[in-house]
């Protein structure tokens, strides 16, 4: 499992920069704007690869570092593009991470790669759920895990999605 390290760089009017999220790809992408949501997905990730060497490997990143298209780009040629499975969690809905949204969907619809899109709160928003490839009630059913809390429900959500 690996978390991302981040190099400011680029030019940007704005004086925001473009970041490079320099992470190997794995077979579970799990991207929110939550760190509470990445740290509790990182323990649970680790206490079922305690018990099992071989699950799928996982990748984590916060929301916050993909404000750029290219930073978008370049992330789904070089770590999305090698997955199995992206799951967003996103606070907000699309509107606040409409090219993100956008460039994920359409790469992994063309390449076979499934996709979840989630609530990054406790409000169900069915238009963004919908966007993901897997059925909705499979969506709902992992949402509710992770917005349900706890250690428990969290690792529940994780043997979902590698099933």
């Amino acid at each position: 499992m690996h978390l991302i390290a981040t190099i400011p760089g680029g030019w940007n009017p704005n004086d925001e920069g473009v970041f490079y999220i320099d992470q190997s790809p794995g077979d579970i992408i799990f991207l929110s704007a939550a760190d509470t949501d990445l740290f509790m997905v990182n323990r649970a990730y680790h206490q079922l690869r305690a018990k099992d060497s071989n699950l799928p490997t996982l990748r984590l990143a916060n929301l916050m570092y993909f404000k750029q298209e290219l930073t978008i780009d370049t992330y789904v040629e070089e770590v999305v593009s090698q997955s199995k499975i992206v799951i967003l969690k996103l606070l907000g809905g699309k509107a606040y991470f409409n090219y993100l949204c956008e460039a994920i969907t359409e790469y992994c619809k063309e390449n076979g790669i499934k996709v979840i899109m989630m609530p990054g709160d406790d409000k169900p928003d069915l238009n963004l759920m919908s966007s993901s490839s897997e059925p909705l009630k499979e969506v709902d059913r992992i949402w509710k895990k992770l917005c349900a809390g706890g250690m428990q429900n969290c690792k529940n959500a994780l043997k979902e999605i590698m099933l």
